[in-house]
């Protein structure tokens, strides 16, 4: 009996090498490619046009670290004729201490008929993704007097950040 050998030829060949006996390149890699990247593409458009009717903030420091403008302040204050969030100056802003954290500041003047202590609380971003928050006090702030303040994060990162203020509560000190 003879010995035995292996087939020269595989059992069960490869349906693409049947008819030709060369095997073609798989598509499905380049469709998949393909895909993510028209996906992509879509992904980038849309969020173009979203940014298109977006106010940017003016100002130089608006240009360096973003200052976001507020949408609503929240206060937990019923008085309608002085509300806390108006005591806030126009003057607020962003900026970066000498050990790189960020610091938000502006001033506060109180409005109410009573001395007051505030509570402001910021909220600081990057890329629209909320990084930190820090709450700034002022104690014992006479009516009319404008006292100034400053909140910082505890957190430095490279690039543009942006901050706003979410929240302020006055309280009759």
């Amino acid at each position: 009996m003879p010995a035995w050998r292996p087939p020269s030829a595989p059992l069960y060949p490869d349906l693409d090498q049947v008819s030709t006996g060369v095997r073609r390149p798989r598509r499905w890699p380049r469709v998949l490619t393909l895909t993510l990247l028209g996906f992509t593409l879509v992904l980038v458009l849309l969020g173009a046009a979203l940014q298109e009717g977006r106010p940017r903030p003016a100002g130089p420091v608006a240009e360096a670290l973003g200052t976001i403008p507020p949408l609503v302040v929240e206060t937990d204050s019923d008085n309608e004729a002085h509300p806390p969030p108006a005591d806030i100056n126009s003057d607020f802003a962003c900026s970066r201490d000498a050990l790189g954290f960020v610091v938000a500041g502006g001033t506060v003047t109180n409005h109410s008929s009573e001395t007051s202590t505030y509570s402001i609380f910021v909220v600081f971003e990057q890329g629209g993704v909320r990084l930190n928050d820090a709450r700034a006090y002022v104690a014992d702030l006479q009516a009319g007097q404008t006292a100034r303040w400053q909140a910082t994060a505890l957190s430095s990162t490279d690039g543009e950040l942006a901050c706003r203020v979410q929240e302020v509560e006055r309280r009759a000190s």
